[in-house]
């Protein structure tokens, strides 16, 4: 696992060298880090970080002990990002229907050449 601290000590240094924004993809995963409490610790996090946030829904695959969140929530966690001044987008999965989307082609033991 790598330290939070180092990563986001280089997301900054990134920024302030290039003077451009840095993505953050965030999932999200039902009860695990959908909370308002998440929402703020995230954001608090990024401050002052130029980024945009890509919210990127779970997407459930058989004996998966994570689940998808409620919509509801989703949007709940992206509008207390943006009342404090965040770019947050919830991003449409896509290919849930072929097991393709965030987490479904690891689960499915599907292995991505040269990886």
């Amino acid at each position: 696992m790598y330290p939070i601290d180092r990563l986001m000590q280089a997301v900054r240094y990134y920024g302030e060298r290039t003077g451009r924004s840095v993505t953050i993809e965030y999932v999200l995963f039902k009860g695990m880090n959908d909370s308002n409490d998440d929402a703020n610790r995230l954001g608090m996090l990024l401050a002052g970080i130029p980024c945009m946030i890509n919210l990127l829904l779970f997407n459930p695959f058989p004996g998966s002990v994570f689940e998808r969140p409620d919509e509801d929530r989703v949007y709940a966690f992206r509008n207390l990002l943006l009342r404090n001044g965040h770019v947050a987008v919830v991003r449409n999965s896509m290919g849930r229907d072929i097991s393709a989307a965030c987490g479904q082609l690891r689960a499915a033991g599907g292995r991505i050449s040269g990886a």
